[in-house]
């Protein structure tokens, strides 16, 4: 696979620049954007038919294509390239709106508490401590050494849960330090204790191995278009078969009392553009694993240099 000044053409970056900063703002490649405005203008040119129809499936069996529509077609291809069953994975606008999904889905309430850490993201930590303030929960911080190791993660872990711990909320890939935390036994602790786990996984699709089931979480947040490749903003929510029935958008509308949506959570024209397969091959398409934009990025997210 080749890296480097030898691909820089297939991106719109200014030449100018060295971009580095695509754990904030991945950059999307332009075979990528173009077909984006394709979709688009396939839009408007029948908007009724193609947003409630083709797209989402709400009238007709999801038109032409059947399954869902086309944006469950998208979310079942992303289902599998992170190792889940179709049904269990909807899209969201980013990793955050996904967490405050699930937020807004417990049944919080004093005497309870969700358990962060002192590296939890930002915008997570503050959608966190406004769930607490609204609900009387508390809200605890786990202190992760520096350097960490798996020891020393599982260790903070585990003496920062209480009884009174109902959710904790942990980082896959730590947003500042890029460490990656043991996330599948911190999960098997927290579960043992018996405490809710919510992942971040904002940084980990195409960055690392990815088999959300078999991670055990309870729910997993992440975005595609940091290093997957996909146009902003699109993300994901996946949901164990047991805590799926609960879940609520974070803006309720006709979604109501669906549990985990078919396709996505909260108003799917804001989001559905990155995120159903783009049917022609193109250069980006010799991967060989399904990627959240389909064949278009396929070799992206498919074809990673072993480490």
């Amino acid at each position: 696979m080749t890296f480097g000044k030898a691909i820089r053409h297939q991106w719109p970056l200014d030449p100018e620049i060295v971009y580095l900063n695509h754990g904030t703002v991945g950059v999307t490649p332009t075979v990528v954007l173009d077909t984006q405005d394709a979709i688009r203008r396939e839009i408007e040119a029948n908007p009724s038919a193609q947003l409630l129809r083709e797209i989402s499936g709400m009238i007709g069996g999801g038109g032409s294509g059947g399954g869902g529509g086309r944006l469950r077609r998208a979310a079942d291809r992303v289902a599998r390239f992170v190792g889940a069953r179709d049904d269990a994975l909807a899209f969201v606008g980013n990793a955050t709106e996904g967490v405050n999904a699930v937020l807004w889905s417990l049944d919080l309430g004093p005497g309870d508490a969700i358990l962060t850490t002192e590296k939890t993201y930002g915008g997570v930590r503050q959608a966190v401590r406004y769930a607490c303030r609204q609900t009387g929960a508390d809200m605890v911080a786990a202190s992760l050494p520096c350097p960490l190791s798996r020891e020393s993660a599982v260790r903070a872990i585990d003496e920062a849960i209480t009884e009174t711990t109902r959710l904790a909320v942990l980082d896959h890939i730590i947003s500042e330090t890029g460490a990656l935390l043991p996330i599948a036994e911190l999960i098997e602790l927290c579960h043992a204790r018996g405490v809710l786990v919510l992942v971040d996984g904002a940084h980990a699709p195409a960055q690392v191995p990815l088999n959300i089931p078999l991670l055990g979480a309870d729910y997993y947040a992440a975005n595609l278009h940091k290093w997957a490749f996909a146009p902003r903003s699109c993300g994901i929510l996946w949901a164990s078969e047991t805590t799926r029935p609960s879940l609520h958008p974070p803006v309720i509308s006709w979604n109501l009392d669906q549990g985990l949506p078919p396709s996505s959570i909260g108003q799917a024209p804001a989001i559905l553009l990155p995120g159903w397969p783009h049917p022609p091959g193109s250069t980006f398409s010799s991967g060989s694993a399904p990627t959240p934009c389909g064949p278009t990025t396929t070799s992206w997210s498919g074809r990673r240099p072993s480490s």
